[in-house]
């Protein structure tokens, strides 16, 4: 029997996945949080074996906490459970622990083998896309835009304007640890390495202008 848990931001998804698991074969669903710190303190005190993660959590980044949580609770199956396909962020989720990663237009077939495991769970639709990528195909349509958090984009626009990260801490009210965290979510939601391509990107993708 595998306990299983949900944090998202949005409570009809919370019940969705509750009314889908209560009645699903071999799952205990042990509840639905919409608060990380929630969700912390139920995995701190219950044994859980799998959390379904949405990715954008309000003003928390579910990247950040599958890579904190993975190291935390190592016993932990983290599915990654998003409307988000793109494919850099597929990786990072994968590279930060989790076990699998799913759309929220899965087929609850989809769910459960990625509940189950034993080993690393993609739906077969993140695969494609994953495999075109590798081969240089871009499907129609996908020209995906990364949502950002309000202080991702704020912490952008000031890279843009090309302040340093000092400055951006000044200018945003915010030290400069958590300066360089919002950069390295903007690097790794536009699949990218550096300052200049994320600029590059992000003016492709109409987050600035010129």
């Amino acid at each position: 029997m595998k306990k299983v848990i949900a944090l998202d931001d949005h409570p009809v998804v919370l019940a969705g996945l509750k009314n889908l698991l209560e009645t699903a074969p071999d799952v205990e669903f042990c509840g639905g949080f919409q608060s990380v710190i929630d969700a912390f303190h139920w995995l701190e005190s219950n044994p859980t074996d799998v959390l379904l993660l949405d990715i954008h959590l309000g003003a928390e980044d579910g990247i950040q906490v599958c890579k904190t949580w993975s190291s935390r609770f190592p016993q932990l199956r983290i599915i990654a459970l998003s409307n988000l396909e793109q494919t850099a962020i597929v990786r990072q989720m994968i590279k930060n622990g989790a076990q699998g990663y799913l759309l929220k237009n899965a087929q609850p077939n989809e769910l459960l083998a990625a509940i189950h495991g034993p080993g690393a769970y993609l739906q077969p639709a993140l695969q494609e896309l994953l495999a075109r990528e590798a081969l240089g195909i871009t499907p129609a349509g996908r020209d995906f835009i990364p949502v950002l958090t309000r202080r991702e984009r704020e912490v952008l626009q000031c890279i843009a304007q090309g302040l340093t990260t000092k400055e951006i801490a000044r200018e945003l009210f915010i030290s400069v640890d958590t300066v360089e965290t919002h950069r390295g979510h903007l690097f790794q939601k536009m699949g990218v390495k550096n300052a200049t391509s994320l600029l590059k990107m992000a003016l492709e993708k109409g987050l600035i202008s010129q």
